[in-house]
């Protein structure tokens, strides 16, 4: 087409349409327009003129449409692309070793998996929107010059090594300043979660200044990081400009010495320079582009950091299926040490746990006890020695079928935002459209968990019931409520192996020995791994064991540690707490082991019939939707 608008308008023989058609035809290589059409081409020259203009304007309204399409087309592909990245990241994240998600802070996660992969998705889009239209047409630019005048385009192409090089030696520099720039995002955002997660605390001591400051330091590293990044990615289109600007100059010195010697026609080169111009206005935004892939790559290859993790356990490797705990838990010779950690947390821990059967962990803080219980549901695997339950190696059996024989509730309780119901059977099928509408077995099964937990009470106080939002990480409820509904939690799921590490350190004394009792109640014929700060829960232990420096100090009941165990004699003394709240005392008066007291449990809603009304899910007095189907209270 470039061709035909010089030989016809530019010529020097004022040919016409029709007769440069015929002359390709009548060429060395053949036909190329069938003769029908070239007979139907006007033979005055200024028809063939408009009709070329028509074709030009034809060829750029197809060419906007097109690149309309593609420009969507590459986009939906990113965003698309981006939405599996997300959910690919996310899956490797929740199926890490909790060794290794606690070896980097949790924002550095957040910020890969949110700025690194949008920053990936910029980078797509540049390649595969603007830099895909522009290289087409930049390359059939240069197909029409190297027809028009070979030696001129030969010269141009002569640049090309020149202008890899810069860009390799470019796109390194870039990609080293944008992973700095990502690692001091990560960190800018790590201030701000820290400062606003930690409110309270700031508030209370006062903080905001120091906050503010801590804040403008990790905002001004962010920034110096910036400015190489912007730089670099700044000079990169003039400095090309400048190449291809030279280079042009070498050309265009060519061609004049080519019309001077009379080897090459003049609209051949004029049509070879304007195509020249063409490719080098399509190539000057690949720089940006260039430099937008180069800083994706730095994402990407933080991203595939995350993706090369091993994981927990990898699905269908052959681990067997764990049955029902049936008989006892074994710990032989386990030892433990975290990696940052110069000698072990745990060593030599034996210990054998018979079904259905409470144990309680004493000792002083840091001795190991929770990195022990840790153990059992496998969020840790021991070092050295192996732990097993009814003879099954927990480090060959499949995590699913371990897990779900386990329930914990910690002292730091967390609650997911989202209502209480799905708080209470989060990790069941069932918390799976806990709307309105559920049915009544399921909602009968959240409300017998809730009322062993004695949280049923303050749930059907809510607005919503048990449909009420906790907000996030559940601050909308008190300390003791958190706790109460992630006790009912682990009450629905039903567990084989419950472990409590301080689960009723936040509740008061006579809401605790309610709950206590209930528990009671709910673990016979499980087994209960208790960490306890109260004195009831130890004495009421079958087996209490004393836990110093990693090791077991001594092992055995209230009784018989009181008689020869110094160690549990002083914490009893001065961490073990009575019901009354005080410390207990070396006669440790207080309640009676084996008895305690609770306070009379009031029924709920109680209108006289020996029923309780059945409220809690929607508003409290339509259930769900529907007041036709009581349960009777637990």
């Amino acid at each position: 087409m470039t061709m035909a608008v010089f030989k016809i308008v530019f010529g020097e023989d004022k040919i016409t349409l029709s007769q440069y058609a015929t002359t390709i035809n009548d060429g060395d290589y053949g036909k190329y327009l069938p003769d029908q059409l070239v007979a139907m081409i006007p033979t005055d020259y200024m028809s063939g003129v408009v009709i070329l203009i028509l074709m030009l304007i034809g060829l750029m309204i197809c060419n906007s449409v097109l690149r309309v399409a593609h420009n969507y087309l590459a986009a939906v592909v990113c965003i698309r692309a981006g939405r599996d990245i997300r959910i690919g990241l996310f899956q490797q994240l929740v199926t890490l070793p909790m060794l290794t998600l606690v070896d980097e802070p949790v924002t550095e996660r957040v910020g890969r998996v949110m700025r690194d992969t949008h920053q990936l998705m910029k980078g797509y889009m540049n390649l595969l929107g603007r830099s895909m239209g522009d290289l087409l047409s930049g390359i059939g630019a240069l197909t029409a010059a190297i027809i028009a005048e070979p030696m001129v385009s030969i010269v141009a192409l002569a640049l090309a090594p020149i202008l890899g090089l810069y860009y390799w030696r470019h796109g390194k520099l870039v990609r080293r300043s944008g992973r700095r720039v990502l690692q001091q995002w990560s960190k800018l955002l790590g201030a701000i979660v820290e400062s606003l997660q930690g409110i309270r605390v700031v508030k209370v001591h006062h903080a905001e200044r120091f906050e503010i400051h801590r804040f403008r330091k990790a905002n001004q590293k962010y920034v110096k990081a910036e400015y190489p990044l912007r730089w670099r990615k700044s000079i990169a289109s003039p400095t090309i400009q400048i190449i291809i600007m030279i280079g042009f100059a070498v050309v265009a010195y060519v061609a004049a010495t080519r019309l001077h010697a009379g080897t090459a026609k003049s609209e051949n080169v004029l049509a070879a320079l304007l195509s020249l111009s063409l490719v080098a206005a399509r190539f000057k935004p690949l720089t940006m582009v260039f430099s937008e892939v180069a800083e994706a790559s730095a994402a990407g290859e933080r991203l595939v950091e995350i993706l090369e993790l091993q994981p927990e356990q990898e699905p269908g490797n052959g681990h067997q299926d764990l049955p029902r705990l049936e008989k006892e838990i074994r710990l032989q010779n386990v030892t433990f040490k975290y990696p940052s950690a110069d000698s072990p947390i745990l060593e030599g821990i034996n210990l054998k746990i018979p079904r259905g059967q409470t144990f309680a962990f004493v000792g002083p803080n840091g001795c190991g006890k929770t990195t022990l219980l840790s153990l059992v549901p496998r969020l840790f695997d021991p070092t050295a020695g192996k732990i097993t339950i009814d003879g099954y190696d927990l480090s060959e059996v499949s995590l699913a079928s371990l897990r779900k024989q386990v329930a914990v509730v910690t002292q730091e309780t967390v609650l997911f935002q989202d209502t209480i119901a799905a708080n209470i059977a989060y990790g069941l099928d069932l918390a799976r459209d806990l709307g309105p509408d559920v049915d009544p077995e399921t909602r009968n099964r959240i409300k017998e968990a809730a009322r062993h937990a004695h949280a049923h009470d303050f749930i059907t106080k809510k607005p919503e019931g048990y449909l009420t939002d906790v907000g996030e990480r559940g601050l909308t409820l008190s300390g003791g409520e958190r706790q109460r509904v992630a006790i009912a939690r682990a009450i629905l799921r039903d567990p084989a192996i419950l472990i409590l590490d301080e689960a009723t350190s936040m509740i008061d004394a006579e809401t605790e020995s309610q709950i206590t009792e209930a528990l009671a109640e709910f673990c016979k014929g499980r087994t209960s791994l208790v960490i306890a700060h109260r004195l009831s829960t130890v004495v009421d232990a079958d087996q209490i064991v004393v836990m110093n420096h990693g090791g077991i100090e001594d092992q055995g009941t209230h009784a018989e540690l009181m008689q020869r165990c110094p160690l549990y004699q002083q914490l009893c003394r001065t961490q073990l707490v009575t019901e009354e709240g005080g410390l207990a005392n070396g006669n440790l008066s207080g309640p009676s082991p084996g008895k305690i007291e609770t306070a009379p449990q009031k029924p709920a809603n109680n209108s006289g019939t020996g029923e309780v009304q059945d409220a809690g899910f929607g508003k409290p007095e339509d259930d769900f939707g529907d007041l036709s189907n009581p349960v009777d209270d637990i």
